[in-house]
């Protein structure tokens, strides 16, 4: 090819078949010009959105955006905006007779219109196209509705869980301090033993204040410090379990609390920065892209069959 432009002046090889290329530049732009008419492609119009998460849970390494990708590509949100919109019909896909085949290419097209991705700055772009610029709108708009709706049950069947198993665990720890309370109020009943350490220190006063004075009395003191002596350890050990199992309880009921609320709060997970319209105009196709690009490539290629027909003439 490099030989055939050292041995043709290309001005001048294009100068001599002018006419010819003309009507062959002429003819690919009328054919373009016909060809992207609504008659054979249908035109799309766009909707677009950007939006930032919002309140979202990461899982594991995945960043909030990476799971707002994930979540917007769920079967629930599809099938949801296909039901509600009845794309189907609106596709021109027949899904009645429960073919495969078709609910794929159902899958496909859906796929084919709605375009979600990941900004630079970590936001996520959702793009709609459709052939009517207000169905375009309603998809964007259920999709980010969805979106909202599918996490928010999601979080609140996981804070839900949460709740469940918390509720397990204080119904354990009543068990544990009733059994505890159940004990200490036998060796109060039996033994008297009420505060060991203050009846320790008064019983031992009052013990040394009798001697000598009332036998009765002393006898009785002595049996109070035996119990003290036989039952105190018994006593300071289960006071100190019940001590631990009520602030073990405090705590689950304040974890118990905040789980709950939130089971019943209501958040929204999007901050849309750029709200998805009503497009005053087509997106695709780009006709005069189709005619330029029409235009140079049969110009390319005719000049190049003349440059082989002039080389085979030389």
């Amino acid at each position: 090819m490099s030989d055939m432009f050292n041995n043709i002046d290309l001005l001048k090889l294009i100068l001599k078949w002018k006419k010819q290329l003309a009507v062959v530049v002429v003819l690919a732009f009328v054919m373009a010009f016909v060809f992207s008419l609504p008659v054979f492609i249908t035109p799309l119009y766009r909707s677009t959105a950007v939006i930032y998460p919002s309140n979202l849970i990461p899982y594991g390494i995945e960043t909030p955006t990476e799971q707002m990708l994930q979540l917007f590509e769920s079967n629930q949100i599809r099938q949801e905006v296909m039901r509600r919109h009845n794309l189907a019909t609106h596709y021109d896909i027949d899904t009645t007779d429960r073919n495969p085949g078709n609910f794929s290419e159902l899958y496909k097209t859906f796929d084919d219109h709605v375009r979600i991705s990941k900004t630079e700055f970590e936001a996520v772009e959702l793009i709609v196209m459709d052939s009517d610029p207000d169905s375009a709108y309603k998809i964007s708009m259920s999709m980010i509705e969805l979106f909202n709706k599918n996490t928010r049950l999601i979080h609140k069947k996981k804070s839900e869980e949460v709740v469940k198993i918390i509720n397990a665990q204080m119904e354990r720890k009543k068990l544990e301090i009733d059994s505890v309370s159940t004990l200490l109020k036998e060796l109060k009943v039996k033994y008297g033993i009420i505060d060991y350490k203050s009846q320790a220190k008064e019983a031992s006063k009052e013990y040394y204040r009798s001697l000598g004075t009332n036998s009765k009395k002393t006898a009785d003191i002595l049996v109070s410090l035996r119990n003290l002596e036989e039952r105190g350890n018994e006593y300071i050990k289960l006071n100190e379990h019940m001590q631990s199992a009520i602030s073990t309880f405090d705590q689950l009921r304040v974890e118990h609390d905040n789980a709950f609320r939130d089971v019943v709060k209501v958040l929204t997970y999007t901050n849309v920065v750029v709200k998805p319209v009503v497009a005053d105009k087509k997106s695709y196709p780009v006709r005069w892209v189709i005619c330029a690009f029409s235009m140079m490539s049969a110009f390319l290629v005719y000049l190049i069959g003349i440059i082989i027909i002039e080389r085979f003439r030389r």
